[in-house]
């Protein structure tokens, strides 16, 4: 049903495939025995009305979120099956901006945020390679200072995967949240104020295009 913000949301409780499971038998100590049991997982939609975004929580494997959408596509918005295919969502593109340095703007609840992890490839084969830092010391440690010495940039690699931790004020955990980008429209953000907000942030920074957003971050 609707949702306060503007967002209809719909939740699907539905059984897995059976998966064999081990427990005691009581009536037999110390034995064990084997039964079939068909985990409930939920299956969740958040369509946001204002930019045509689709939100879907549908587990592991790309086909079944394709098939999902095209249904919700179909059925709900009685558009073409493939509406939601094709949009480019998450982008790369600030990393190919010089001196782009993760911004603040007055009014920013973060303290900084820097790329800790990156997934690529060369141009020159399809190996793909990970770089991982443990920590950004303050805000001033990133995988791109590590890949220049590596002497690459983003301009002669394909960047398969990036995560962005944010550095929030309060304790080391609930102070800190790594964000993981996946081209062309995966994210690890969920409908929480903190995700919206970041999802905000990302959008004015240009990893995550939206036709109809100009200027994110606020609340």
């Amino acid at each position: 049903g609707p949702h306060p913000e503007g967002q209809w949301v719909l939740v699907v409780p539905h059984e897995q495939l059976a998966k064999p499971d081990y427990e005691f038998d009581k009536e037999n100590p110390g034995q064990l025995r084997s039964r079939d049991r068909r985990p409930v997982y939920d299956l969740i939609l958040i369509y946001s009305l204002a930019d045509g975004i689709l939100k879907l929580k549908v587990g592991k494997g790309k086909n079944k979120a394709d098939i999902v959408a095209s249904i919700f596509a179909t059925e709900l918005l009685h558009r073409s099956a493939d509406h939601f295919k094709g949009t480019d969502v998450i982008r790369f593109d600030p990393l190919f901006q010089p001196g782009f340095n993760f911004p603040k703007i007055p009014g920013d609840r973060f303290d900084w945020a820097r790329p800790l992890f990156i997934e690529f490839q060369t141009r020159s084969d399809s190996t793909r390679y990970t770089i991982k830092c443990a920590g950004a010391a303050g805000g001033t440690n990133s995988v791109i200072d590590k890949l220049a010495n590596l002497g690459l940039s983003a301009n002669n690699i394909y960047i398969r995967k990036l995560g962005i931790e944010f550095r929030f004020p309060g304790d080391a955990r609930k102070g800190r949240l790594t964000v993981s980008l996946a081209a062309p429209s995966w994210t690890n953000l969920d409908d929480t104020t903190r995700s919206r907000y970041i999802q905000g942030v990302l959008i004015r920074w240009g990893f995550y295009y939206v036709n109809h957003a100009k200027q994110g971050g606020k609340s």
